[in-house]
């Protein structure tokens, strides 16, 4: 069990097909929808699903993703905050939290970038958390990795609307 947060231990099957994952760009379409192939793996096998099941939504799944559209770019040593909403930098966002949960452990990591990408938890229709949160679900650090670095990239201020607030405090009779 993970200490943090009672990760069940890792599904080698699963982190096998999690990890091909990444042979696939993170949006798909001329809409750039959002691949959520990871998140959906992960979740039919907590729902059950046997090794051939999941063989087969992704093979159903991957038939329309698109190779990776960002090449292979270092991410800076430090990418708080100079990667934020920098999406081409994803591959070596990637690497940059391989490298971090591999060195300090998936706790300190977390518990560091938590708190830094909570404020832009709404951004791409909150894609970066749930990925992340469910790759925690996952119990794969590759995956983790993957997670961080799509929030990180696609990370972001969220204008805050500043105009007449609803008071809830006053009843009508």
């Amino acid at each position: 069990m993970n200490t943090l947060l009672n990760v069940p231990a890792t599904d080698p099957f699963l982190e096998n097909l999690l990890t091909e994952g990444r042979s696939y760009d993170l949006f798909y379409g001329e809409n750039l929808l959002s691949d959520h192939l990871p998140m959906a793996l992960t979740s039919l096998r907590r729902l059950g699903a046997s090794n051939a099941e999941l063989i087969e939504f992704r093979k159903t799944h991957a038939a329309k993703l698109e190779p990776p559209r960002f090449a292979a770019a270092e991410a800076p040593e430090d990418p708080w905050p100079a990667a934020r909403g920098c999406i081409q930098l994803y591959p070596g966002l990637g690497h940059y939290f391989d490298q971090a949960l591999t060195r300090r452990g998936r706790d300190a990591v977390l518990l560091e970038w938590i708190p830094r990408l909570l404020p832009s938890a709404g951004v791409d229709a909150f894609h970066g958390l749930i990925r992340t949160a469910v790759a925690v679900e996952s119990g794969v650090d590759a995956e983790l990795a993957c997670g961080l670095a799509y929030w990180l990239g696609v990370s972001a201020d969220i204008p805050v609307n500043d105009g007449p607030r609803l008071d809830l405090t006053e009843r009508t009779p």
